[in-house]
Parts: structure tokens; sequence; C-alpha cells
């Protein structure tokens, strides 16, 4: 019984995940979707993988970490690592806006949950980009301990 148990102990541990991370496009970065975009950015936030940010937060031009200087780059991302850092996050609404998508995401952190706006755009060369973050509903979040 107990070799059982450690047998499917030790196949359970070497299971695949079943859904894979979002993956980028060749476009540096890009996403494939808006909603890609946001859910590889949340999934940097909470592993605090600041490349990994960098790598999906830019302009139509593309990713920021080929647009900023390090520095300056790596200090916004820590703050922003700050404001919507989170146990769990929902995508609950999606809508066009001028050149961009505007997604609505509910972000948990302990029992206190909050719904914000990230603004998605197209890149020039293909994929999506998290351009902005409304900061506003989370600013207690960073502010208290």
């Amino acid at each position: 019984m107990k070799k059982l148990a450690l047998l499917l102990l030790l196949a359970a541990a070497c299971r695949q995940p079943t859904s894979a991370a979002p993956t980028a496009t060749p476009t540096g970065g890009a996403l494939a979707t808006p909603r890609a975009a946001v859910e590889a950015f949340l999934q940097a936030v909470r592993t605090e993988d600041l490349q990994a940010m960098g790598a999906v937060w830019g302009t139509a031009e593309g990713p920021a970490r080929e647009q900023m200087d390090r520095d300056t780059m790596e200090k916004r991302e820590v703050v922003m690592m700050c404001y919507f850092r989170h146990d769990a996050f929902r995508i609950v609404g999606e809508t066009p806006a001028a050149s961009a998508r505007n997604l609505v995401v509910e972000l948990k952190r302990g029992k206190e949950q909050r719904t914000t706006t990230f603004t998605v755009i197209p890149a020039r060369r293909g994929g999506w980009f998290v351009q902005k973050v409304d900061i506003e509903p989370v600013t207690d979040w960073c502010t208290r301990r």
C-alpha cells in the first residue's frame, strides 16, 4: 500500500500542467490576443518577474524593455507590482476602444476584491501589449501592509 501511494505521488509530481502560459508571438513579446497579454502581465506581477512584465507592457512600437532605460522601467514595474499584487484574478469583460481594447479585471487579494481596467493595444508588427492599467481602484493596496 505504501509503494502504491508513493507511486501515485511520484506520477502526480511528473504530470504536465493542463493549461500552458500565454505564449509570445515572434514580435518581441507581443501576445496573440488582448486577453493573453493581460494574463501574461498579471502572471508576471504574481511571480515578480520584471523581465516578463517588460516584455508584455509596451506601446504599438514594441515592449517597454526596448523603449526605456532598464532602471526607469524596473522602478515603474516594482511600483506596479505593489499595486497589482493579487491572489487571483478574473477577466470579466472586454470592450473595443479607439485603436485599443479595454479589459475589465477583478483582482482578489485576501478577502478584498477590486475591479480595474487594462488598456491593451495592438503592436505594429502584430500581437498585443498592455499599455496602461487603471491604478485608482487599487491605490490603497500599496499603501498599507
